[in-house]
């Protein structure tokens, strides 16, 4: 594995976990009934596209910001 391969996959793996953060920040700020833990593990489930369904939406705002 060449150095150049090693640090895109580092960059990518950074921008994912940054994307799931920010996320979960933004549906706890929009579904109060949602604690920081539920909303990163209902991203990470959604974005494997696993989709259990124990981790649901109690808003509107947050059934529209999973669609997006």
């Amino acid at each position: 594995m060449r150095a150049s391969d090693l640090a895109e996959m580092t960059a990518q793996l950074v921008l994912t976990v940054a994307l799931q953060l920010a996320s979960a920040a933004i549906f706890v700020a929009i579904d109060a009934s949602m604690d920081f833990g539920s909303a990163l593990y209902h991203c990470i489930v959604t974005a494997t596209t696993v989709g259990f369904g124990d981790v649901p939406n109690a808003t509107q705002g947050g059934r529209l910001w999973a669609c997006v």
